[in-house]
């Protein structure tokens, strides 16, 4: 954002990118005007590998095949061990710990037919959050932005565009 000048914007980030914008929105609030979290991870029901592990090979089988190319070409690319670190930062991070700080209106996108995030977890990261809303979508998965695009970009206009959150 610095290096383009932009200083504050619209974030909208997908399971573990999600604890990337509340991390934002917590140390620099003024940057984050709106935020959307889709499929919020790390879910304190399952912070652990063989929890994770299980949820994802659920995933996969209700994810398009090319998603799962796609998935499988980015693991080949930062290798497992990459992987395995990240998953371990993500497990780490308290994300629950930092959503009551988070100034901006938030929405959160929750796919109804999603493995990895319950419907529990994300009504809970809901209440959590000072302006929230919680919007499921109808046979959408976890990665939510490739199995459900237009479900998602009409949730995201309409939040962007409205002036409060009701």
């Amino acid at each position: 954002m610095e290096a383009t000048s932009l200083e504050s914007a619209v974030l909208a980030g997908n399971s573990m990118g999600c604890q990337v914008i509340a991390e934002l929105a917590v140390r620099n609030p003024a940057r984050v005007e709106r935020a959307v979290l889709q499929g919020p991870t790390m879910d304190p029901d399952a912070r652990n590998l063989p929890q994770q592990a299980a949820r994802l090979a659920l995933d996969a089988l209700l994810e398009p095949p090319s998603m799962l190319l796609i998935e499988g070409l980015d693991l080949l690319a930062t290798g497992p061990l990459r992987a395995l670190h990240t998953f371990r930062h993500a497990a780490d991070d308290r994300i629950e710990e930092k959503l009551p700080m988070l100034k901006a209106p938030t929405l959160v996108l929750h796919g109804a037919l999603d493995p990895i995030v319950s419907l529990r977890w994300t009504e809970r990261v809901t209440g959590l959050l000072p302006d929230g809303r919680l919007v499921v979508v109808p046979k959408a998965a976890h990665a939510m932005t490739y199995n459900a695009p237009s479900e998602v970009a009409r949730h995201v206009r309409a939040f962007v565009r409205a002036d409060t959150i009701r």
